[in-house]
């Protein structure tokens, strides 16, 4: 009418508020992913360092059993020679010390599939990192497309191309036909 707002003013004003909204919304989780995408790469940085550090001292811990029971053997060689009543005694020590690097090298076996297996969660977190990352740049381009939106003379009229398929057609202006990607392959 004369001075008063049209309904589809009115719906349109709604609409720029409601992405407006979303658009800050969108700008927020983006923010708390890409926080927790940092924190998440300093937990696996400092995991790996861990890891190999332990792995580290376990191998020196069973090399150095292994140094002892061998000269523990070449000791018991020698004293067999020269005494025959110490024998006994060496071989309990021989036999302790292998125990000890037995276990030692369980240990280290049992060390190095716990680090295999934590690698390998930290490769499918890198992987869910990468895809969250992926997710944030799209979940960004689309803002970016909706802000853009936002700014276009009342495209969004009644009976006129609705908001998502004008996000579409923005899309295919700024990559290109080919450039889509489209959802379960099914185009416009």
């Amino acid at each position: 009418g004369d001075g008063e707002p049209s309904t589809t003013d009115g719906g349109a004003a709604a609409s720029v508020a409601r992405l407006a909204q979303l658009f800050t919304e969108l700008r927020g989780a983006a923010r708390m992913e890409a926080e927790e995408a940092a924190e998440a790469r300093r937990a696996h940085a400092s995991f790996g360092r861990e890891a190999h550090e332990a792995i580290a001292h376990l191998e020196a811990t069973v090399e150095r059993h292994r140094s002892a029971a061998f000269e523990a053997q070449e000791s018991q060689s020698e004293v067999i020679a020269t005494r025959d009543s110490d024998t006994a005694a060496l071989q309990d020590e021989m036999s302790m010390l292998r125990s000890i690097a037995d276990q030692a090298t369980t240990e280290a076996s049992a060390l190095r599939s716990k680090l295999s297996a934590q690698i390998h969660a930290s490769r499918e977190l890198d992987e869910r990192l990468m895809e969250a990352e992926r997710d944030l740049e799209d979940a960004r381009e689309a803002a970016a497309l909706d802000e853009e939106l936002l700014h276009e003379p009342d495209l969004e009229v009644e009976g006129a191309i609705p908001m998502a398929y004008l996000r579409v057609i923005r899309q295919v202006d700024i990559s290109g036909w080919e450039g889509i990607e489209w959802q379960r392959g099914y185009t416009l």
